[in-house]
């Protein structure tokens, strides 16, 4: 994100209103907890934790810091590493089963560990350099050396940059299905 990203004259008395909202939101969650535990109803620590890290992490990387290095390191190591291994069970497991045995994924898949890995690990690499590549090349230009020059979008970059953003907000959308064992019952099995 960069300075006038969202709106171009934001009143800086909506920082602090802001700030007070999330500090809130954060509180109201942790009292929701808290009431849970003191009923004797059942406590997702696991969700808990992921919360927890998720707000601290994502603090740490571009409040405190601000830096793509800081970012990097704090959230998508922390969360990223454990969600493509998730992915990848997942996606083994369901290779496994006999309604896809056929497809070239699943071949891939389900054969020895280490070729399976490493399938994997080059899909999600490839699948990022190409969309970190048409970010720089289109709108940032921060690393000719490793994606070539790009050109300047001008007043395209309005429909490209949301256009380029439709794989993370998909991904923080599907998380609220794909994830849950009431709305994907293979999840408990395949994992």
């Amino acid at each position: 994100m960069t300075e006038n990203d969202f709106v171009a004259v934001l009143p800086q008395v909506v920082v602090p209103i802001a700030y007070v909202v999330y500090v809130l939101l954060l509180a109201t969650y942790a009292v929701r907890a808290v009431l849970q535990l003191v009923r004797g109803q059942s406590v997702s620590w696991g969700k808990h934790l992921v919360v927890g890290a998720t707000a601290a992490c994502w603090y740490n990387g571009i409040i405190a810091h601000n830096t793509d290095y800081d970012f990097m390191v704090s959230n998508v190591f922390t969360h990223g590493v454990p969600y493509m291994v998730l992915v990848f069970m997942y996606a083994r497991g369901a290779a496994r089963e006999p309604e896809s045995r056929d497809g070239t994924a699943a071949l891939l898949l389900r054969g020895k560990l280490l070729r399976a890995v490493v399938v994997f690990a080059a899909s999600v690499w490839l699948a990022a350099y190409i969309e970190e590549m048409l970010w720089d090349r289109s709108l940032w230009h921060d690393r000719s050396w490793l994606f070539g020059s790009g050109a300047d979008a001008g007043r395209a970059a309005l429909v490209i940059a949301p256009l380029l953003a439709v794989p993370q907000l998909t991904h923080y959308v599907l998380d609220a299905f794909l994830w849950r064992r009431r709305t994907n019952p293979r999840l408990g099995r395949l994992l």
